[in-house]
């Protein structure tokens, strides 16, 4: 495995639980496991499918409020159930880290890997400990602009800046504690942000953005107003972190002896940047991949690289819908949209396009300024 983050770990966690008999090492650059990176979001199907998971969860939402402040336009969607999870990434790779080394999986830390060459049917890898041979190798480096291509994937990829903060609000009142709200706007560089209640008066204030039309920490400033004309006083208590956001899908994420995971090949939710989505579907199948070949996944990875490229497609489709909405006649309206038991987080388009055609968005748009519709 070249990478210790959550690709890698939940790969060989996997593996070493249907093949304990395999030797699987660990490659990772950077000097300690684990990090605050990225806000934690994913569905509870999600969630569901990711071991030791309910061990790192920190909070349940039901509500998500999309705000577009140039249309003044607000759009609810209030689901039957709780939704959507955060998990304490931090925790929760760490606990697969601990549980994969108490299973003899070798994990080298500051360790990171120069070159990789195909050699006698398997994989030649030199990192700053030595070469080493391997029979597969899965990439989860993470975003990499070079690796990928050297080893044969292919993939769609649009890398945004994102950063956050934690901080304590002055009005507690005001906050909804099972609501998220996000923000898409032309002005945050084609990219978007959110803010997400932490419990008591914490919230996490984030923003995605294109550094070449506005700096990620210009992009943070502007959402840190947003959230005090909210929520009163802001009053940091985190540094700023973050890291690489990505839009994109897969194209060819299995290779000769070789698969991709996360962002390497950025196999990510577009919209909302999520990547545990697609790694805890693709994690799963990676001893079927390994021990008994290609063709008995293929097809599942087909799938998700079909879904994600459509959640891509939807992503660059974005500003084309802002001109729509406001053509249309949804500048200052407020929608509010139930959503079923049955219907997913993760399924973003169908969430759309179930919305965007209903009958009690349609017939009212000239008289009313707030629409009520049911999905």
């Amino acid at each position: 495995m070249i990478g210790a983050g959550v690709s890698g770990l939940l790969s060989a966690y996997y593996l070493i639980r249907s093949a304990g008999s395999l030797e699987v090492s660990v490659f990772e650059a950077r000097g300690s496991p684990a990090r605050p990176h990225c806000t934690g979001l994913v569905s509870v199907e999600t969630a569901e499918r990711l071991p030791l998971s309910r061990e790192a969860e920190l909070a349940r939402f039901r509500l998500v409020t999309l705000l577009v402040p140039e249309l003044k336009l607000s759009a609810s969607f209030s689901y039957d159930r709780y939704a959507i999870t955060r998990l304490d990434r931090v925790k929760f790779e760490r606990m697969l880290l601990n549980d994969i080394m108490l299973r003899g999986v070798e994990v080298s830390y500051n360790d990171p890997v120069y070159e990789v060459r195909r050699l006698g049917g398997g994989w030649d890898v030199r990192s700053r400990s030595g070469s080493s041979h391997y029979d597969y190798l899965v990439l989860a480096s993470g975003y990499n602009a070079r690796l990928p291509g050297l080893l044969g994937l292919k993939r769609c990829v649009r890398v945004l800046s994102g950063v956050q903060v934690d901080v304590e609000v002055g009005n507690r009142s005001e906050l909804i504690e099972d609501s998220i709200t996000a923000v898409i706007s032309s002005y945050l560089g084609g990219g978007f942000a959110w803010l997400v209640p932490l419990g008591g008066r914490g919230l996490t204030i984030g923003c995605a953005s294109d550094n070449r039309s506005i700096s990620s920490l210009e992009c943070l400033r502007m959402m840190t107003s947003l959230a005090s004309k909210l929520y009163g006083s802001i009053k940091p208590f985190s540094g700023v972190y973050g890291g690489a956001v990505l839009r994109g899908y897969p194209i060819e994420a299995i290779g000769e002896g070789v698969v991709g995971l996360g962002d390497a090949v950025a196999m990510v939710k577009s919209l909302s940047g999520g990547g545990l989505y697609g790694i805890s579907i693709a994690s799963r199948l990676i001893p079927e991949l390994i021990l008994r070949g290609k063709y008995r996944v293929q097809s599942h990875f087909t799938r998700l690289a079909r879904d994600l490229r459509q959640q891509y497609y939807l992503s660059k489709s974005v500003p084309t819908l802002l001109k729509l909405a406001r053509s249309v006649g949804l500048a200052g309206k407020r929608l509010y949209v139930h959503v079923g038991k049955h219907l997913s987080y993760d399924n973003h388009i169908r969430m759309f396009i179930e919305s965007l055609t209903s009958r009690a968005l349609v017939a009212p748009l000239t008289s009313r300024s707030t629409l009520e519709i049911s999905i």
